[in-house]
């Protein structure tokens, strides 16, 4: 990324093959990658848990080797390897997921099962909970920032501030995808989880989406690895064909400051 060699200007600024897509891409294809396997949940996280581990100690030995005061800013030790954090937990939330997944998958024309219609059910609890307290402006967590927003305390406060917000995009997020495992899922029903990941965060924007947006696209690659997308095979020859056309259109798009 360009960002960690010395350019953060241009990398603020090229959204389209710099900062702005790589975490995007490494959710989805991460998501993908869980609901295609068939590895334990604790083999999964055991997995994870030793790549964090290493990643952060060797972060740890820099941190130590340089000076830096790591012990009150325990965050820019962990910093890259958050990802494999939030692997970790997206891989416990979606483990459910993955379940009906493959059930409906192999099943494509059966009855839905209880188990399935209590994960939709659960998920869809959980939005509804979560758009009820944003209607009301009543955060899920109230955390207090002792520093500024740049701090890891100020950002974990705007994200917790936020909170209702995202109980109710990411559940609905979720949902959306467990009810499509009770019934026979359509090719469509991946263009209506991309509107429902994309359409709130235009109308209802706020600092620091990127986590939960981050948890929607795990979940969406989950959905993408064994559903069927309408139109795919157009928009990948369009794609293919048109290539210098789609990038100079994305460029075109990019937000001013």
């Amino acid at each position: 990324v360009a960002e960690h060699s010395g350019g953060s200007t241009y990398s603020h600024h090229d959204v389209l093959f710099v900062l702005q897509w790589v975490l995007p891409y490494l959710f989805v294809v991460s998501g993908m990658c869980f609901a295609m396997s068939s590895t334990p949940l604790w083999f999964y996280l055991a997995r994870l848990s030793i790549v964090l581990v290493i990643g952060v100690g060797i972060n740890w030995i820099a941190d130590a080797a340089t000076g830096r005061d790591w012990r009150h800013n325990f965050g820019d030790t962990i910093f890259q390897m958050f990802y494999v954090v939030f692997l970790i937990v997206f891989a416990v939330l979606g483990a459910p997921l993955r379940h009906a997944l493959k059930w409906r998958q192999s099943r494509p024309d059966a009855p839905s099962s209880t188990p399935i219609k209590g994960i939709a059910a659960v998920h869809g609890i959980v939005c509804l909970v979560g758009f009820t307290l944003l209607a009301f402006d009543v955060p899920l967590v109230n955390v207090p920032a002792e520093r500024g927003i740049e701090s890891w305390n100020g950002r974990a406060k705007v994200i917790f501030d936020n909170s209702s917000a995202i109980m109710g995009m990411t559940g609905g997020c979720f949902f959306l995808v467990a009810l499509a495992c009770t019934v026979r899922a359509s090719p469509w029903h991946a263009w209506i989880l991309l509107t429902a990941i994309y359409i709130p965060r235009v109308v209802s924007p706020f600092a620091f989406a990127g986590v939960p947006h981050c948890a929607d696209l795990f979940f969406l690659g989950m959905a993408m690895a064994r559903w069927r997308i309408k139109g795919k095979a157009i928009i990948a020859t369009f794609v293919s064909s048109y290539w210098p056309l789609v990038v100079t259109s994305l460029v075109i798009l990019l937000t001013p400051e």
